[in-house]
């Protein structure tokens, strides 16, 4: 899982009436194997003796806290020389702080309730929904459902798929509109789009469920927004290219493009035909002379293609495009042997040379490199034999890898030179 800030929640209350709730509180968020990954909690009671007032101390922590949670028991607690208690500066503070704020009330009624707590009840019910309890349990239960619900509202616990769920902070104006009504102009012109060229972009995301309570997703903003990388850091393509068949630094030519994920599909195709060899025919036929490339450009931008939509843009890793050039021609007997095995499959001979694809026996086996999947520092167990033979006795000429942070998305395998 990706590292996580951890958010501090604020238990506020008459420390000495809710000591039990207190400490049930912060006892069942530590030991919650969901709310602990998420959440810290603060008690007053457990900071050690300090040459400090009091007062400055949690209010400081008021303003540290993400979530404010208030326990209002009978109590009001000691009033200072304006006659008012540590619970409601505390309140106020949050309020004034504008932290997220969750109060429960202890009893079903407000019967033998100090006045002066009956009136924070009363300000507190004015301004928020306050929840009522009457032990540990049902507290805990319904501080639950309020975290998870603060989670999700986040977008930090996603109950939807990451492409349908809203972008946190983003509005209709992360949106360029130029870049919809390109969109649009193609859609209609390849796929009889039915908006208009000039239908506004808010309805054209509406239209393809891109815009939710007032939201663009994350889809919409992969797609269309003036600067994706703001909100989705890691929405990045990098694409490098080695001489010979190991990663080593330097790298000789290195890019990481940024944009949407058009921008990012070209920019990344253009990378590696710009790379990999071509040859210029004659003018025989016509004006133009005509250009073959050893890779087949629908081919590399499928794989590019298929590494940015289905890579896990939850990750902290980005897709890396990794380019292999090897001058050295290999002997067509080993792969012929690899072949035999299924872990090559010959798909074509051209003037410049045989081509081949890993089979799905090949791509099981290919690698899981640290470099490639940052959140699995070990190697598997399970290596196709072949896979090392394709590593090992550099098999690949001009051969590119396209990976995702999850594993390996595609391999094309070019052979050039052989007799």
């Amino acid at each position: 899982m990706n590292s996580t800030r951890k958010t501090t929640i604020f238990i506020s209350s008459v420390q000495k009436e809710l000591q039990e709730e207190r400490r049930a509180l912060k006892d069942y968020i530590q030991g919650d194997p969901l709310l602990r990954r998420f959440f810290d909690v603060f008690l007053f009671e457990d900071l050690p003796a300090s040459d400090l007032r009091a007062d400055d101390v949690y209010l400081d922590e008021v303003d540290r806290c993400g979530i404010y949670v208030g326990l209002y028991g009978n109590e009001y607690g000691s009033a200072d020389r304006e006659g008012v208690s540590p619970t409601e500066r505390e309140f106020d503070r949050a309020t004034a702080k504008a932290k997220v704020r969750l109060i429960f009330v202890k009893g079903a009624g407000d019967k033998g309730r100090h006045p002066k707590m009956l009136l924070l009840v009363r300000k507190a019910g004015a301004q928020l929904i306050r929840r009522r309890f009457t032990g540990s349990s049902d507290l805990t239960a319904d501080l639950y459902a309020s975290l998870v619900e603060h989670l999700e509202r986040a977008g930090t616990l996603r109950t939807r798929p990451f492409d349908a769920s809203v972008c946190p902070d983003a509005t209709i104006t992360d949106i360029s509109e130029d870049k919809v009504r390109w969109f649009v102009s193609r859609a209609r012109r390849e796929r009889q789009f039915v908006l208009d060229e000039n239908t506004p972009g808010v309805d054209v995301l509406t239209h393809l469920n891109l815009f939710d309570g007032g939201q663009p997703t994350n889809a919409a903003l992969m797609l269309f927004g003036r600067n994706p990388q703001r909100f989705l850091l890691t929405s990045e393509v990098k694409c490098m290219h080695f001489h010979g068949t190991e990663v080593r630094k330097p790298i000789p030519s290195y890019q990481i493009y940024k944009g949407t994920v058009f921008d990012l599909v070209e920019q990344s195709v253009d990378f590696v035909m710009s790379k990999i060899a071509r040859m210029v025919g004659t003018r025989a036929k016509g004006p133009e002379a005509p250009v073959e490339y050893e890779l087949p450009r629908d081919a590399v931008a499928e794989a590019i293609v298929n590494a940015v939509a289905h890579r896990d843009y939850a990750s902290n890793a980005s897709v890396q495009v990794m380019l292999f050039s090897v001058s050295k021609p290999t002997a067509t007997r080993d792969l012929d042997v690899l072949a035999r095995k299924n872990v090559l499959l010959k798909i074509g001979v051209t003037g410049k040379g045989t081509h081949y694809t890993l089979t799905h026996k090949g791509l099981k086996g290919i690698m899981a490199k640290p470099a490639i999947n940052p959140t699995n520092r070990t190697l598997p167990k399970q290596y196709v034999k072949g896979a090392k033979e394709i590593r090992n006795r550099k098999t690949t000429d001009g051969g590119m890898l396209v990976t995702c942070p999850l594993g390996v998305n595609r391999m094309f395998g070019h052979v050039t030179g052989l007799d």
